[in-house]
């Protein structure tokens, strides 16, 4: 008798466990926004680069990123981003305009490959100006991105 009270007990014990858990959406089906937009340079869409989310200001959650492609972008990957505030990151590199190549040493590349450089003003990327915000109670964000290779008087 003590043995059936003991296994009635554990079954509730593991029903009730399993029952709490009915119901939960994945933590990234609720904690993130799939962004997307365009990016554009001095008017024209960029024909390829990356662009990168970075939380700040007490915004939780993992940089993410998706590729450029003739001026389009969509952050899909970890499903998206975390609502909040972002630091925006845009790259874009191209061969380099001096027409250097690389050496055996040089890690990335073959030898002999022209070296590519970061055509894009740096307060676009390692000292970036742009930021985001990223709305929580939307599961899709538009955002555009107008960049300029000069600084407007």
């Amino acid at each position: 008798m003590c043995l059936t009270r003991n296994s009635f007990m554990l079954a509730v014990l593991c029903g009730a466990g399993a029952l709490s858990f009915c119901g939960c959406d994945s933590a990234s089906d609720r904690t993130v926004v799939r962004v997307s937009g365009t990016v554009t340079l001095d008017g024209q869409p960029l024909p390829e680069g990356q662009i990168r989310f970075v939380p700040i200001e007490g915004t939780s959650g993992p940089t993410s990123g998706a590729t450029i492609q003739q001026g389009d972008y969509r952050v899909t990957n970890r499903g998206g981003v975390p609502p909040g505030q972002h630091r925006v990151e845009i790259r874009a590199l191209r061969p380099n305009q001096q027409g250097h190549k690389a050496s055996r040493a040089t890690p990335g590349y073959e030898a002999g490959e022209l070296l590519h450089e970061q055509y894009l003003p740096a307060r676009y990327n390692s000292a970036s100006e742009l930021t985001a915000s990223v709305p929580a109670d939307v599961r899709r964000f538009e955002q555009d991105f107008e960049l300029r290779q000069e600084v407007a008087p």
